[in-house]
């Protein structure tokens, strides 16, 4: 007997009532595995709901009241960070932003001052500095193997940017903003702790929270632990490799 063809085989009541699998029978499969998945997933979700729901059983002590539990502590308190949102192909593979930032989106956040600026112009959006700041009256940044300068304001200062931390820091953090030729390319948040504060980790948290929004072609953000400080260092991402000399100290 010679097999008939496969374009001369019946087509299932399947394929005449979706014109998708006769177009396209290799998207088949994967629509296949989509729905069992679904499928799956939605029981796992009942069986959870039901097990919630479900009564104490007999013998069991009574759950505590909610007003009679102490209150976390503020270093165990849980914080969500909430990245810039992304776009993901059909096989989510490969992702790009799906909003488009630009140094205004960092503006909106630091109150005007964005990368690139002059130390005059940075100055200028800080309340209280004082007048005739300029490129060479900051002080070096000798950490630095190329021409770095700064100048450092308490955060206690900075209104703005005290704001952003309903947590308490030290009496003694500081914000530091490094220029190169280039103008301003980075913020760094120096939060130190002291006896009314002896913790630091929830305001560092909350500072970096705001700026993570940002995407990295606008800003890159870091959150790290420099000896007894928290740190957050706001960068340009355009300002190239600025690497940092690593000082040996040795006793005399």
């Amino acid at each position: 007997m010679v097999p008939r063809s496969a374009a001369a085989l019946p087509r299932t009541r399947t394929e005449q009532t979706d014109p998708a699998l006769v177009s396209d029978r290799g998207t088949a499969a994967p629509l296949i595995a989509m729905r069992t998945k679904t499928i799956i997933l939605a029981m796992l979700l009942a069986t959870t709901l039901h097990h919630a729901a479900a009564p104490a059983p007999p013998g069991a002590s009574p759950p505590q009241n909610p007003a009679a539990s102490p209150a976390p502590s503020p270093s165990s308190t849980l914080h969500l960070f909430v990245p810039p949102p992304l776009e993901w192909n059909n096989r989510t593979m490969v992702a790009r932003p799906s909003l488009q930032q630009s140094a205004h989106d960092l503006a909106l956040i630091n109150g005007d001052v964005v990368f690139g600026m002059t130390p005059d112009q940075v100055a200028n959006q800080i309340p209280n500095m004082p007048a005739g700041t300029s490129w060479n009256t900051l002080r070096s940044a000798r950490e630095y193997s190329s021409d770095v300068r700064y100048f450092w304001v308490r955060l206690d200062d900075l209104p703005l940017w005290r704001a952003m931390m309903p947590s308490c820091i030290g009496s003694t953090s500081y914000a530091a903003f490094l220029f190169s030729s280039n103008g301003l390319f980075r913020m760094s948040f120096r939060l130190l702790p002291d006896a009314a504060c002896p913790s630091v980790t929830d305001a560092a948290v909350e500072l970096f929270s705001r700026y993570i929004a940002i995407g990295p072609g606008v800003a890159l953000s870091v959150r790290y632990r420099s000896m007894q400080a928290e740190v957050v260092d706001v960068t340009d991402p355009t300002a190239g490799a600025l690497i940092p000399v690593r000082w040996r100290m040795s006793g005399s």
